[in-house]
């Protein structure tokens, strides 16, 4: 996922923050569920809001 992000800081504070793009759940929870292409969708998703 890092790759979508500028920086570190970024990237780990999107994976902990839950956001509708996976549901309102944290991004993390859901990449820890094995549901890889979710967590792709969302941090594409992510940078709509850039």
């Amino acid at each position: 996922m890092r790759a979508y992000f500028s920086d570190d800081e970024t990237a780990r504070e999107w994976l902990v923050t839950p956001n509708h793009y996976t549901g309102n759940a944290a991004p993390i929870e859901r990449l820890r569920k094995g549901q890889v292409d979710e967590g792709v969708r969302a941090a594409e998703g992510a940078l709509d809001y850039q």
